[in-house]
């Protein structure tokens, strides 16, 4: 009787252990923005080499990327905003004239 009861408790505290980790792994999955900060970067390399105008949008997977002259302090700045369609989560760079 002893040997069922613990083994349904080992049973039960892998099946906990593994939700859990499916669960975190789904979130790191889904919240992770490398594929888009590494089309920020290549959009920005081509506005830096004038290929890409610098008034750009696009649809990118479930993102939109916009390339817009805006004013800021320190007067015209070009800002590289990519805003989630589902989400509304934005990612803002601020590009230089270097």
């Amino acid at each position: 009787m002893e040997t069922l009861v613990a083994t349904v408790l080992i049973v039960i505290v892998f099946l906990v252990a593994s939700l859990l980790m499916n669960s975190i792994f789904q979130n790191t999955v889904r919240n992770s923005t490398t594929a888009l900060e590494d089309r920020l970067t290549e959009i920005q390399y081509q506005w830096h080499h004038g290929a890409v105008p610098p008034d750009y949008g696009e649809e990118w997977g479930d993102w939109e990327i916009l390339l817009r002259r805006q004013q800021g302090r320190a007067g015209e700045q070009i800002v590289l905003r990519a805003v989630h369609l589902e989400t509304d989560e934005t990612v803002i760079r601020i590009l230089g004239d270097d």
